[in-house]
Order: C-alpha cells, then sequence, then structure tokens
C-alpha cells in the first residue's frame, strides 16, 4: 500500500494485479508520515488526510465503506500516530497535542479522550500491549511522546502502568512482540534496548480468576447446630386446631329490643311492611 503525497492518491499493488482506489477531490494525503495502513482480521484499508479526516476503504471493490465522524478537537492538533488493537475494534490517534482520541470502529464513534500529562506536548508513537487473556481487546496502550519516554496507560483506568525510556536515554521508535512479553526500542545513541514486561508489571498478561468455586461448609454447618442448639421447639403429636367454624351457613341475627316493647305491636308492624322505628314511639 502506498500513497502519493504530490497527487493525492493511493496506490495498492499485488504481484498480478495493480489496483488505484479513487479518493475525494478536496482530500489530500500527508506529505510525510505514512498514516496507511490495513485493519486486523479483515480487508479494510483505513487512510488519513491532511484535514484529519479518516476514512474506511475496502481492499476488494476499492470503495469507501465509512468514514469517521470528526473530532471536536482533531482540527488544533495534526494526527501523527495510529494504533488498532488485535481484534481491530478499537483506534487509538495522537498527535502535535496531548490528548488521546479513542475510537469504537464497530459503532464508528469516539469513545473517549484521554489527556496525557502537561509534560506532554506531542504523540510520536502508538502500541497496543497484546495480552494472552483479553481476547485481542487490549487495554494498555504505549504512548511514545516527544521526550523520548514510552508510556503504557491503562485505557480504561487513565492510570499509568509502566513506561521506558528516560531523558538522558531516549527512545526514537519501539516494537511490541505479538505475545507481548518484550519490548524493543532504538535508542536516541543508536543502540537497541530490550525491555521484560513481566519485570515491568505484573498487571499483563494476568490469568482470570477460576471460575468454579468450592463451596466450604465448615462454617455454615457449626453455625446451623449452634442455632439448633439454642432455639428448641417442642412438637407434640395429636389433634390438629382449626379455626372454629358455624355447623350452619347462615349466622343467626340478633336484634336489641327495649324493656317495654310490645310483641304484638311487632306483628303489626311486620303486616305493614318494612318500616323505619324510633326509640320512645308508642
Amino acid at each position: 500500500m502506498c500513497a502519493h503525497a504530490p497527487f493525492g492518491r493511493g496506490a495498492l499493488w499485488c504481484v498480478c494485479v495493480s489496483a488505484r482506489f479513487p479518493c475525494p477531490r478536496d482530500k489530500r494525503w500527508k506529505s510525510r508520515d505514512s498514516l496507511v495502513f490495513f485493519l486486523p482480521l479483515s480487508n479494510t484499508i483505513l487512510s488519513c488526510f491532511k484535514d484529519n479526516s479518516i476514512f474506511a476503504w475496502e481492499s476488494d471493490t476499492l470503495t469507501c465503506k465509512y468514514q469517521l465522524p470528526p473530532a471536536e478537537s482533531a482540527a488544533t492538533f495534526q494526527y501523527k500516530a495510529f494504533a488498532v488493537t488485535r481484534d481491530g475494534r478499537m483506534l487509538a490517534a495522537g498527535g502535535k497535542s496531548n490528548n488521546l482520541h479513542v475510537w469504537c470502529l464497530c459503532s464508528r464513534r469516539l469513545l473517549r479522550v484521554l489527556q496525557m500529562p502537561p509534560r506532554v506536548r506531542g504523540v510520536r508513537q502508538l502500541e497496543f500491549l497484546p495480552d494472552n487473556f483479553d481476547g485481542g481487546c487490549s487495554q494498555v496502550l504505549g504512548v511514545l511522546s516527544q521526550d523520548g519516554i514510552m508510556r503504557f496507560i491503562n485505557i480504561q483506568t487513565c492510570k499509568l502502568v509502566f513506561d521506558v525510556g528516560s531523558h538522558d536515554d531516549s527512545i526514537v521508535t519501539s516494537s511490541v512482540s505479538p505475545s507481548g512479553r518484550h519490548i524493543a526500542s532504538i535508542m536516541e545513541d543508536g543502540s537497541i534496548n530490550l525491555y521484560s514486561v513481566q519485570a515491568l508489571t505484573k498487571e499483563v498478561n494476568k490469568p482470570p480468576p477460576p471460575l468454579v468455586k468450592v463451596v466450604d461448609l465448615t462454617k455454615d454447618s457449626a453455625a446451623s447446630k449452634a442455632g439448633a442448639a439454642s432455639e428448641k421447639v417442642s412438637i407434640v403429636a395429636g389433634r390438629t386446631c382449626r379455626p372454629w367454624k358455624s355447623k350452619q351457613d347462615v349466622v343467626k341475627m340478633k336484634y336489641l329490643q327495649p324493656d317495654d316493647w310490645d310483641p304484638s305491636a311487632n306483628k303489626e308492624v311486620r303486616s305493614q311492611g318494612p318500616s323505619v322505628r324510633q326509640w320512645g314511639e308508642g
């Protein structure tokens, strides 16, 4: 894959076939930085233009698949470095600023903006640190800044995991092994340093906790015995006690009658039909 800066075109060569995919007329490639690369586990080509616009191309049909929406602060600094996780789902971008943009390529939106310390004024290189137990979605990102120090940070917790290099022994470029266990760096004096990740941190390549857990019944049985000894319930065999229930379905009603009430008058009232009787009436 090659980008022609003077003409604003990109070319893709193969042993048998060479092709050139069309670029928008108002887009131009970066003059010095080669910001064109393939995404892992796919045939998608990702490219970045001078205006920091990011396009994804299909290498088979040479058509544009999608464009990432521009970030609000992308115009203030120019993208100079990119890094993609092994599963090809997350993209990290940095440039002439202490801010890092983390994109989700599945939803095609900006997930978060990471702000580096004030001493970081620019980003030269980005590298995701592979982990054997993360399934390809790396969480540790290596950031090589202009001071020659490569800082590895956790993009979820935004905490520094470890760093390599110093102001006296600055790093020019670095490469991470596919297993994520070693880091090779070219120093400013021309030497090559090889770092062991396991010696620098214990947070990477750490196996997850086991899914199977053994249930310990020692404390539970002792507690149950103590509870059984403290609370005793006496059970007596016999007839069960049920609530009283009347044998007749109709509940008898009792009427309150005054002492001087005449039963014969009650018969007259019944013959006349229902009426309201008040106290004191003869």
